[in-house]
């Protein structure tokens, strides 16, 4: 399973401004607004290579960024401590 993919398993059926919301907690100083999950999906894949947009996206945990956006998606308070 490449990174794409991986990226995409971990936020399926969450949608996606919960998952922007959880990115730009985990990813400071990139702003993921008007992102979709497959673009991002594609920075994250991309993160391990020598021309990396954003090579901060290589140790993104995507349990960590799953657990935060379901939390926001079921309106915990404390979703960005998931």
């Amino acid at each position: 399973m490449t990174r794409h993919a991986d990226f995409m398993a971990a936020v399926r059926g969450i949608q996606t401004h919960h998952v922007v919301a959880a990115m730009n907690t985990l990813t400071p100083g990139i702003n993921w607004r008007r992102c979709t999950k497959g673009h991002m999906a594609e920075c994250f894949d991309e993160a391990d290579g020598a021309r990396a947009t954003y090579p901060g996206l290589r140790g993104l945990d995507l349990d960590t960024l799953a657990r935060r956006a379901t939390a926001r998606a079921a309106g915990q308070s404390d979703w960005r401590q998931a």
